[in-house]
C-alpha cells in the first residue's frame, strides 16, 4: 500500500499548493495520526488503560509500554499483554480501528478537519502528528483525541475483564510455590 498512499499524499500537497482541496481523504498519515494511534490496533488507548489496572503484571506492561507506544511503537504492549494470538483482546484490537477510521474518514469527507497532506515522521507522538500533517489544522487534535477516546471506550470492557482475570489470578497463586527471579527450576 506505501506507493498509493504515497501518491495520494504528493496529489494532496500537489493540490494545497494550486490553493485547491486535497483530493485524498486517506493517505498513510489519515492511518497513522486518526487510526492507529499508538500502532496497529490502535495501541495507545490500550497502553492508557494498562496504567490503571489492578493486576500488577498488566501495569507493569503498560509502564513499560507507555512511553513507546507514544511514539507508535506498540511491541511491548502486543507482547507484554500478550494481545497477539489472545482472543479475549482480539476484538477491540479489530474493532477500534474500524471503527477510528469511521470517524475519521467521515469528519474528513464532510469537511470538519482539513485532510492530511505533509508528510510527518511516523514516531511523533499522535497529537502533533495529526497537527502536523494537516498544515496545523486544530481541530485534527481534536479529531485525533476523539477517535483515541472511542478507541479506548472500545478496549475497557475487554481490558477490564482480563484485569480482573488476572488479578484473580495472581492473589490466588502461592508465592512460594514460585521460582525466585532470575533463577530456574
Amino acid at each position: 500500500m506505501r506507493p498509493v498512499w504515497e501518491a495520494m499524499l504528493v496529489a494532496n500537497m500537489e493540490a494545497v499548493a494550486a490553493h485547491a482541496a486535497p483530493p485524498h481523504v486517506a493517505p498513510l498519515h489519515f492511518f497513522l495520526w486518526f487510526v492507529w494511534q499508538g500502532g496497529s490496533g490502535a495501541a495507545l488507548a490500550l497502553g492508557l488503560l494498562l496504567l490503571r489496572c489492578r493486576s500488577a503484571q498488566l501495569r507493569a506492561v503498560g509502564r513499560a509500554g507507555i512511553v513507546p507506544v507514544l511514539c507508535n511503537i506498540n511491541e511491548p504492549l502486543l507482547f507484554g499483554v500478550p494481545v497477539v494470538l489472545n482472543p479475549r483482546l482480539a476484538p477491540p484490537f479489530l474493532l477500534a480501528p474500524l471503527l477510528s477510521a469511521l470517524v475519521a474518514w467521515s469528519a474528513f469527507r464532510l469537511g470538519w478537519v482539513h485532510p492530511p497532506y505533509l508528510e510527518t515522521l511516523w514516531t511523533l507522538p499522535a497529537p502533533v502528528g495529526a497537527w502536523l500533517t494537516t498544515g496545523g489544522d486544530p481541530r485534527a487534535i481534536l479529531l485525533e483525541l476523539a477517535t483515541l477516546a472511542l478507541s479506548i471506550a472500545v478496549y475497557w470492557p475487554f481490558v477490564r475483564r482480563e484485569d480482573r482475570r488476572l488479578t484473580t489470578e495472581e492473589q490466588t497463586s502461592d508465592p512460594a510455590a514460585l521460582p525466585p527471579v532470575g533463577r530456574t527450576p
